[in-house]
């Protein structure tokens, strides 16, 4: 599967899953309304993405090291459990399988994750299981946390 990185201007083309008496058939949008009948549930899927993956700089050492993170829960207004990655591929990048990507560099509490001049995540706490997961306090909320997840961040 290759996901859309944005809506399609010919729709005619768009790929159609149908699902007839236990069978599955691969059409097009375009003959929709021949699979169709009376009474039957078409089920549409319009929802929004979060756009979860932040790139951002962690300075350790003297040197701003550039990371990765996907938020995977919100926990409080401003603390959000995080998944990070090291560097190599972009935020989102979906051609590296997540296996592959570079370990993140080791957070210490409080240490700080620069997104954009004004917009930061400090290390709340870590969780044994893994350095990759981190639940992180930003330095926004409300919708000035939101306004800045929608302009910086992308969908994974």
């Amino acid at each position: 599967m290759k996901a859309a990185r944005a809506p399609r201007a010919d729709k005619t083309n768009v790929r159609l899953l149908v699902v007839k008496e236990g069978r599955i058939e691969d059409s097009s949008m375009e003959y929709l309304p021949d699979h169709l009948q009376s009474g039957d549930l078409l089920v549409v899927n319009d929802a929004a993405t979060l756009p979860a993956s932040l790139h951002g700089l962690h300075r350790q050492d003297g040197r701003n090291n550039p990371v990765e993170i996907r938020l995977t829960a919100q926990l409080d207004e401003r603390v959000w459990q995080a998944v990070a990655f090291g560097a190599g591929g972009g935020p989102g990048d979906w051609r590296t399988p997540t296996e592959d990507r570079a370990a993140p560099p080791r957070f210490g509490k409080g240490e700080e994750i620069r997104i954009a001049t004004d917009f930061r995540a400090r290390v709340h706490s870590g969780n044994p299981l893994s350095g990759r997961l981190l639940n992180l306090e930003f330095n926004l909320s409300g919708e000035e946390l939101w306004r800045s997840l929608y302009e910086y961040g992308k969908p994974v």
